[in-house]
């Protein structure tokens, strides 16, 4: 096995052996839709002035589920999804949407979150579908002519006296509808095409390997990239907090928190360093001993400005040697806030 040296600064990771201490991450989040498109004749749109548009060119929806709950819990799925992305690699388009690609050490901290979520869901669930009948009611009175019993479970319409009604199993076939899956894929493409070479030509093998090797080289680069830019962007937010105010500028708010989100991101490193990046690595050490000698309690005090003045001096310096190795932003992303979250 090729394991690169991360003190290496030349050391050049096999992407096949890499790629072993990681791991995809699949994860599916489903909920009902909350907008359908409403039968021909039930909305008629108007244009400004009498200018009415072609009716087959207009295109409406109507809203369905406008409830608390509901938003409840697309709020709560988009919290869950970027507690995955703090802690995934930053892989960008080379891994599938709703997949993640985590360190191995990262696994099983990211399942035990996963299940925390997956029942803080459940428990949003169960209110929707305790509210899921006056949800009902509630598009009724404001959908009017647009309104349509088939586009909600359970929901019936009284032919004498038009009161709209769910029968308690309307309520139960829609909590099937909300779900959170996750699972593991491999990661390692070339092992892969390898284990299915016997009933492949070798041509076709070896072209697939070449194709493989190229992709993972091209996800570590990815990797290493973004990484680089995540470090530096919390090295630039800590050193503009620091800096003193300029004439004209508003009173300067320090926040410690600046420090601690540097020092959650030196702790992950090492799990998180899958491309074996040496350069980084060796900046890295240089942060570490910067951030040893920091007193939280010295820097929040506002009195003392000596510690600050220290502080900025030697982020200055860390800032300065990971400057040359930095690659301008491509579509690859990693928030500097949410390393570390989980």
């Amino acid at each position: 096995m090729n394991t690169p040296d991360p003190t290496d600064m030349n050391s050049t990771p096999d992407p096949a052996d890499a790629l072993k201490t990681t791991a995809i991450l699949s994860v599916r989040f489903a909920r009902p839709g909350a907008r359908r498109k409403p039968k021909p004749g039930s909305v008629i749109v108007r244009g400004v002035d009498g200018d009415d548009p072609d009716a087959d060119s207009a295109s409406v929806s109507v809203d369905l589920l406008r409830a608390a709950e509901f938003s409840d819990i697309g709020a709560h799925d988009t919290a869950t999804r970027a507690g995955l992305k703090a802690e995934a690699l930053p892989a960008g388009k080379r891994i599938a949407n709703g997949s993640y690609l985590l360190p191995i050490a990262a696994v099983e901290r990211v399942y035990g979150f996963l299940a925390r979520r997956k029942a803080e869901r459940a428990e949003l669930v169960d209110a929707f579908c305790r509210v899921y009948p006056s949800i009902v009611a509630d598009a009724a009175t404001r959908l009017q002519a647009a309104f349509e019993p088939r586009m909600f479970s359970g929901a019936r319409v009284d032919e004498a006296t038009g009161a709209v009604t769910v029968d308690p199993s309307g309520a139960e076939a829609v909590r099937e509808l909300f779900t959170l899956d996750y699972d593991l894929e491999v990661s390692d493409r070339e092992a892969g095409v390898r284990a299915a070479s016997r009933s492949l030509s070798a041509e076709f093998v070896e072209r697939e390997l070449a194709r493989a090797r190229a992709s993972g080289e091209a996800m570590l680069a990815d990797i290493r990239d973004a990484m680089r830019l995540a470090f530096a962007g919390l090295i630039d937010k800590a050193r503009e907090s620091l800096r003193p105010a300029t004439e004209g500028e508003g009173r300067k708010v320090f926040r410690v928190e600046h420090v601690e989100r540097i020092s959650a991101f030196l702790a992950a490193f090492a799990d998180r360093n899958v491309a074996g990046d040496g350069e980084l690595a060796g900046i890295i050490a240089q942060a570490r001993a910067v951030i040893a000698g920091v007193d939280p309690g010295a820097l929040a005090d506002s009195r003392q400005r000596d510690p600050r003045v220290r502080l900025a001096a030697a982020l200055d310096e860390v800032a300065a040697t990971l400057a040359p190795i930095l690659v301008p932003k491509r579509r690859i992303t990693l928030e500097p806030a949410e390393v570390g979250a989980l």
